[in-house]
């Protein structure tokens, strides 16, 4: 986990604890995880969970664009490998 994030987390368990998921951010972390801070989120980090169990990771700004149309899949496929290479040894 990357510890360069504020440390706001009681401020996160308010916003996490009284965001309806239809208002959530649902940006994927995994196949199982999402982002439940509140759609426009301040970009600073995508964050799920409660506690000790939080998970935070960073905004990725979308700067990966195809020059034809690609599957769902392949687009995250396209957007993982982005962070791997720019954000995760950083």
């Amino acid at each position: 986990m990357n510890t360069d994030f504020p440390d706001k987390d009681d401020d996160l368990d308010i916003e996490l604890a009284y965001t309806p998921w239809a208002e959530s951010c649902q940006v994927l972390y995994s196949a199982y995880v999402c982002c439940r801070r509140r759609k426009g989120h301040p970009l600073d980090c995508h964050a799920a969970g409660h506690g000790k169990g939080r998970i935070k990771w960073p905004v990725v700004p979308d700067v990966i664009t195809w020059d034809r149309p690609v599957s769902l899949e392949e687009a995250a496929l396209d957007q993982w490998a982005f962070w791997e290479d720019n954000v995760r040894n950083t």
